[in-house]
């Protein structure tokens, strides 16, 4: 079949995973948000540090803002959009990991000051964060001059520390990154690396010569699979550091209609997110799946 030239980007990415890749994704970030928003760890209702996911916000439309590039055979900025929702996922998961870590030390200080008694002195032990809180919390308002934010950027703010911080929240997410993931970010960095600053003559040419069908389906078929293979990381992650972020509505809608929920609803993995772990993880990868599931503190149901 004969394609019009001014469609041929857009009939090769609408003949490809790519579009129901994304709208898994918009889903997952969509559920994700939602439960940290509502559920996320509080001490009498009062936030740890933040009250959104913000990294996964902007990847609703950088999503589709890959695609949209995509269509129109702009394939070096697309590349360029895929490095920012890589670096949008590891801000996530290290509020995550702040937050989770925060949440924890708040408690542990709690029970071991017997004189604690009010919510004002409780709230209190909540707004004394670490350094490193305050300060990313300044940098997320823009309270920094020009050398404070360098200065941020360089020893807290930005991809490779997120990934040593996140690493570093506790041993289980340390060694399921060493066994399973640093390999593949390292692959996955270089390869970004290369199209965001154009590193050889094969990088550039994606922008001056034209893409054969092969050459393109291939372009696309590698942009799906680097998305999917960051939300397993982003989804493997989360299931260390707080798998409750996956949980279904069951429960709560159960509560909010002043029903009785249904027994063990409170565990359930949310439709879309354990369509996703069933053919992306379970499916594909066992020792990632049982190193994942024997590592939640939770007890979700992640295989039903």
């Amino acid at each position: 079949m004969e394609i019009d030239a001014n469609k041929y980007y857009e009939y090769h990415v609408s003949q490809s995973t790519l579009s129901s890749t994304i709208e898994s994704c918009w889903w997952i970030f969509d559920i994700i948000g939602t439960n940290y928003f509502s559920s996320a760890p509080n001490i009498n209702n009062k936030r740890t540090i933040f009250n959104t996911l913000p990294g996964g916000e902007a990847n609703k439309l950088t999503l589709y803002g890959i695609k949209a590039l995509l269509t129109t055979g702009n394939i070096v900025d697309s590349f360029v959009l895929l490095r920012k929702f890589r670096d949008n996922i590891f801000l996530d998961l290290y509020l995550i990991s702040k937050d989770r870590t925060a949440y924890e030390k708040k408690l542990e200080s709690i029970s071991k000051l017997s004189d604690i008694v009010d919510a004002d002195s409780i709230d209190q032990l909540i707004k004394n964060l670490s350094s490193d809180d305050e300060d990313v919390q300044n940098w997320f308002q823009d309270k920094f001059i020009n050398e404070q934010k360098k200065r941020i950027r360089r020893q807290i703010i930005g991809y490779s520390n997120f990934v040593k911080a996140i690493k570093g929240s506790n041993k289980s997410i340390e060694q399921l990154y060493s066994r399973f993931f640093d390999e593949l970010l390292s692959i996955m960095d270089n390869r970004l690396e290369n199209y965001v600053h154009s590193n050889g003559f094969t990088v550039i040419s994606n922008e001056i010569l034209s893409h054969p069908k092969e050459r393109l389906c291939s372009i696309i078929k590698s942009i799906d699979r680097l998305i999917t293979d960051l939300l397993i990381v982003y989804i493997s992650t989360i299931i260390l550091l707080n798998s409750t972020l996956l949980q279904s509505s069951d429960y709560v809608d159960a509560l909010d209609m002043e029903e009785r929920p249904i027994n063990d609803s409170q565990y359930w993995i949310a439709p879309g997110i354990s369509d996703f772990i069933k053919d992306n993880i379970k499916d594909i990868n066992t020792d990632l799946f049982e190193y994942i599931k024997s590592c939640d503190n939770y007890s979700m149901k992640l295989d039903e």
